[in-house]
């Protein structure tokens, strides 16, 4: 009920002759969005795949009529702003990462499963199907990449055909890499493009069995996706891993080792040149020192304050770019 009011509301929007009126609504939108999020996220799986295609809707779609198909969906007045559209895509994502850590099916040993075994962002993608062909839902912004978007569901829809139980580890791997792509298309083509084109290599290698060089270019790619910004691609190459990781090649094993290596040189050329920069600094000071030999004691002890605040200006520096190549690494230990 609180859920169905906030919505209400959201959609409404406030009638208002201020001047900052559409301020003002952005906010309360915003406001409401940030509210049901709370409530959503401690309920159960079936009430936030629904709120988070309600923000799939409003993030990527203008709703211009009721349809009895979505009937979350009504449309705004006064219309959106584009912070509010922007706000609804950052939610949406939030959601969509707690979706995909929930199972309704208990029995499942996968994360983000429906009570059909199916993954919930596929009942999500499939609700896109409907949407880009409804005329009361025209998109914010086209598909152009038809052909990669038409091979997408081809293969989805060959993954599907198969009951869940008859499927290899792998196949719900894929599975996975293809719908998250799929959703990507709605935000950034040209990067779902390229995600697509290495995944479709890699599962037409798999599927004819010829070879097992799809495992590496997989890998390749999974590590390639830690480094997106994205955090919700990157929980998704974890997943993914793990999936596959009990048949990897000598290959595969390799080009993770080569990434670990890549981080650990990347840190010892910054340890390198923060001493270099270091010791050039405590150069110039004992210049500074042996130049002003007359000064009185006062002003020495400024400049030895000055050097240590420029010692622990450095040292901030190396504690924060270590953190970062930790971090890199953190990401890349759950491959291993």
């Amino acid at each position: 009920k609180q859920w169905y009011q906030r919505r209400v509301a959201i959609t409404a929007g406030i009638e208002s002759k201020n001047e900052n009126s559409s301020k003002v609504i952005s906010e309360f939108r915003n406001d409401c969005l940030s509210w049901v999020m709370q409530i959503i996220k401690h309920s159960n799986s079936k009430l936030l795949h629904q709120f988070t295609k309600f923000l799939f809707i409003y993030s990527y779609f203008e709703v211009k009529g009721e349809c009895k198909e979505f009937p979350e969906a009504k449309p705004p007045n006064p219309k959106l702003s584009q912070v509010t559209i922007d706000f609804c895509k950052t939610k949406f994502n939030s959601c969509l990462k707690l979706l995909s850590n929930q199972s309704a099916d208990e029995d499942s040993k996968r994360k983000g499963v429906a009570e059909d075994g199916r993954y919930w962002i596929y009942h999500l993608m499939s609700s896109s199907l409907l949407l880009v062909t409804n005329e009361q839902f025209p998109m914010l912004c086209d598909i152009t990449c038809f052909e990669e978007w038409t091979a997408l569901w081809s293969v989805i829809d060959e993954v599907e055909a198969k009951s869940p139980k008859s499927r290899s580890s792998e196949e719900w791997a894929f599975e996975l890499l293809f719908l998250h792509a799929g959703i990507l298309f709605f935000d950034e083509q040209e990067q779902a493009r390229i995600v697509l084109n290495d995944v479709f290599q890699c599962y037409e290698k798999h599927k004819s069995g010829s070879s097992d060089d799809w495992k590496s270019i997989l890998v390749d790619l999974l590590i390639s996706i830690l480094s997106y910004e994205s955090l919700m691609l990157r929980n998704v190459a974890c997943e993914c891993f793990k999936m596959v990781c009990h048949d990897l090649d000598s290959d595969s094993i390799q080009l993770i080792m080569t990434a670990l290596e890549s981080t650990d040189n990347d840190e010892e050329n910054d340890e390198e040149m923060e001493e270099e920069s270091g010791s050039d600094e405590s150069e110039d000071g004992d210049d500074e020192e042996s130049s002003d030999e007359d000064d009185d004691d006062d002003s020495e002890g400024e400049e030895e304050e000055e050097d240590e605040n420029d010692e622990d200006e450095i040292e901030e520096e190396a504690n924060v770019k270590k953190e970062k190549s930790t971090d890199c690494d953190s990401a890349l230990i759950p491959l291993l």
